[in-house]
């Protein structure tokens, strides 16, 4: 978000292209990085340029333009948890972990519902399957707008940002 902000502030651009990949994540921080995305006073382009896992669909969902090369995919499944080593663990804590997953995975179905032409069904059942979709479904859905290859014209200002 940081780099973001500075290439807003500094070059005022019409346009953000993101060439994007994703290995998922933490999903309070896609979902955070999603809004600030859509909230950019720019049109944002995503275009997978080879794996989007998890929930960075939803990061890639808030471009305004989305793009899949050739060879890219998308993975979807479902939310889970992880607790400590012979930890203790009381009911009620259980509880609490259970509704912060199903809270999870409603967010997450409602942005692909609000983002594309996904129904909050398939989006249940990826999440039981564990499933990557295929280019074609992807376009289908209007998960992508268009499969193509990313070209960078020549002389584009060009911004890295790796994410470990």
């Amino acid at each position: 978000m940081g780099v973001c902000t500075q290439v807003i502030t500094q070059k005022k651009p019409d346009v953000l292209y993101f060439l994007f990949s994703s290995p998922g994540g933490q999903v309070d921080a896609g979902i955070t990085f999603y809004n600030f995305l859509r909230s950019l006073p720019a049109e944002i382009v995503m275009h997978n340029t080879g794996a989007i896992d998890s929930i960075g669909t939803v990061i890639f969902l808030a471009g305004d333009q989305r793009y899949a090369a050739k060879h890219s995919s998308f993975l979807f499944h479902g939310v889970q948890t992880q607790f400590q080593k012979d930890s203790a663990v009381h009911p009620s804590h259980l509880r609490e972990r259970l509704s912060r997953l199903e809270t999870d995975e409603s967010k997450i179905t409602g942005i692909v519902a609000e983002r594309s032409e996904m129904t909050e069904g398939e989006m249940r059942d990826l999440f039981q399957q564990g499933q990557a979709i295929d280019l074609a479904t992807a376009l289908k859905k209007k998960i992508i707008h268009e499969i193509r290859n990313p070209e960078i014209p020549k002389g584009a200002d060009l911004v890295s940002i790796n994410v470990n």
